[in-house]
Order: structure tokens, then C-alpha cells, then sequence
């Protein structure tokens, strides 16, 4: 799940941070802002999106400038190496199934 605070946009920087649990509320990851702004470049004035998962430990998280011109970039998220990482630039238009 995602959680984040200064939502209102202009007034301050967002803050986000991506949480991987258990259907019963354990955390086993928890991935910071800082982490989704270093990996895309793009620094920490940005807001995130989760989009879906790509296999059982990787999860596809967007990032873009919200509101701002710019590049939107997709990183994704290994919960077994415990990493975020470089996915595509661009914005996601969705997983497609044969």
C-alpha cells in the first residue's frame, strides 16, 4: 500500500512511502520517497503511482512531476532483493495478456 503526506498540491513537496504487507497487516518492506526519487531521477517534488505487479516479487511503481511538465518514468520494485530500479521512461498504459 502507499501512504503520504503534503497531498495538496503547491503547498508543499509530497512525501510517499510504499509499504509491501501481508493480507493480515505485516510489513515486510517498507520503501521511502527517496528511494522512487533517486532511482527515476527525478527528484523528490514528484508523485508516485503504484501501477501492478509484474511477477510475484516485482512490483511496477510510476513517477512523474505531477502537475509540472516533465518525464514520467517507471521503476520497479524487487521485494525479494529488496531494491527499486530503473524499469522504462514513459507513462504505463497497462499489462497485456495473450
Amino acid at each position: 500500500w502507499e501512504e503520504g503526506i503534503n497531498l495538496i498540491p503547491g503547498l508543499e513537496a509530497p512525501i510517499f512511502t510504499v509499504r509491501i504487507g501481508t493480507m493480515d497487516g505485516n510489513i515486510l518492506r517498507e520503501y521511502p520517497h527517496v528511494n522512487f526519487a533517486k532511482t527515476s531521477e527525478l527528484g523528490m517534488e514528484t508523485y508516485i503511482q503504484l501501477l501492478g505487479w509484474l511477477s510475484d516479487e516485482v512490483l511496477l511503481v510510476g513517477v512523474d512531476q505531477h502537475g509540472k511538465e516533465g518525464e514520467e518514468v517507471i521503476v520497479a520494485v524487487n521485494v525479494n532483493a529488496n531494491e527499486v530500479t530503473f524499469f522504462a521512461r514513459g507513462d504505463f498504459a497497462g499489462f497485456g495478456y495473450p
